[in-house]
């Protein structure tokens, strides 16, 4: 399961989640509820973990500034060539930190790390690429949060400052 570096699955930290078709694939490719999901591809690499998301896509996952690092492989699912192209970005806390551009079903996976020390939220977003939806499966490979051993620990209800 796409989970971070403390082992804490990252679905178990999406707060909000939305996309333009199908369901959200945990180490699976989105896909329609009831059908079988392939499992993550980006171009010629398989993945065994990370989110499978249909642009227009947003997941919004809840960090409580636990984390230090985001790090994944961003890329559209195979798909046997079809057209599909999204552009894939990463907020931290409002503030963009990545953007992949515009990225073809052909397009290698584009690394990505970004820095998320003190972080509340990260918000993960594929757009349609600018051509409308169709094939628009939009993959965050091997995607995971790595801890800030340096932060303080959250215990709901109490106010530790």
């Amino acid at each position: 399961m796409a989970s971070n570096a403390s082992g804490q699955a990252l679905a178990d930290l999406i707060v909000f989640q939305s996309q333009g078709w199908g369901t959200l694939g945990v180490d699976v490719a989105a896909h329609m509820p009831g059908t079988k999901p392939q499992p993550l591809r980006i171009q010629d690499k398989t993945y065994d973990s990370g989110l499978g998301t249909h642009a227009p896509g947003e997941m919004v996952l809840l960090l409580d500034g636990q984390y230090q690092t985001f790090e994944a492989e961003v890329g559209v699912q195979w798909q046997g060539g079809r057209t599909g192209s999204v552009a894939m970005q990463v907020f931290v806390d409002d503030k963009k930190a990545f953007d992949s551009g515009v990225l073809k079903e052909t397009s290698a996976p584009v690394p990505v790390k970004v820095d998320v020390k003190g972080a509340t939220e990260l918000r993960l977003v594929a757009t349609d690429g600018g051509d409308g939806i169709v094939c628009d499966l939009a993959n965050w490979a091997n995607a995971r949060l790595l801890p800030d051993p340096d932060a303080k620990t959250v215990v709901p209800g109490v106010d530790v400052d």
